[in-house]
């Protein structure tokens, strides 16, 4: 191994690549965008969040738990493609300071 990175850094960013990868094939399924994103995550949102003003009080405490739910899943989704893409590039980098060092 190099002096940049441990083998275990690398294995690190090599599976967090991978699930971003994962990830980002998920988006490209047309099922999954349509259950998921399109139903579950943007739908939901929008119509829970119109229902809300009219919703009584003892129902607003489930709506905004349905609501932070699929923000939760939502932001999970991008955090797994954001860092894939941070592990990218200290991939490229490490690579780079090998080749420079060899």
């Amino acid at each position: 191994m190099n002096e940049f990175a441990s083998a275990d850094a690398l294995a690190e960013a090599n599976k967090n690549v991978d699930l971003a990868e994962a990830t980002e094939r998920l988006f490209k399924n047309k099922d999954f965008k349509k259950v998921i994103i399109d139903l579950y995550i943007r739908e939901t949102l929008i119509t829970s969040s119109l229902d809300y003003a009219s919703c009584p009080e003892q129902y607003r405490p489930r709506l905004l738990e349905k609501v932070a739910s699929r923000g939760n899943l939502n932001a999970f989704l991008m955090e797994l493609i954001e860092e894939g893409n941070k592990a990218k590039d200290f991939i490229n980098y490490v690579e780079q300071n090998q080749e420079k060092g060899e």
